[in-house]
């Protein structure tokens, strides 16, 4: 039987940094394939063993959104999606700058 899908996905920005963190909810599965999707493409994928995964170097400006499947011994799940999140531009940037200032 496969396991059931992971739950509460969330997705956590490293502010101005290329950086997101993904965190999840779930039990008893053994590993978890993290899926970064910009529209329909693949951009990254990570396997790892934890409920979270920070992902770095992620593209600026740019709409994104991430896939988490749960594997136990035999199958894998559905993937949970997380809801579309968008990257930040430069924070050096002169429209960063202008835009926090108006805020």
């Amino acid at each position: 039987m496969p396991p059931e899908p992971p739950g509460d996905v969330t997705v956590e920005q490293h502010g101005c940094k290329r950086m997101a963190t993904v965190s999840w909810t779930h039990h008893c599965a053994h590993n978890y394939t993290v899926f970064f999707y910009s529209g329909d493409n693949v951009t990254k994928m990570e396997v790892t063993t934890k409920q979270y995964l920070t992902f770095g170097n992620l593209p600026r400006n740019t709409s994104l959104r991430v896939g988490i499947v749960a594997r136990n011994d035999y199958q894998a799940s559905v993937e949970a999606p997380s809801a579309e999140f968008r990257t930040p531009v430069d924070c050096g940037s002169y429209e960063h700058r202008y835009f926090r200032r108006r805020e």
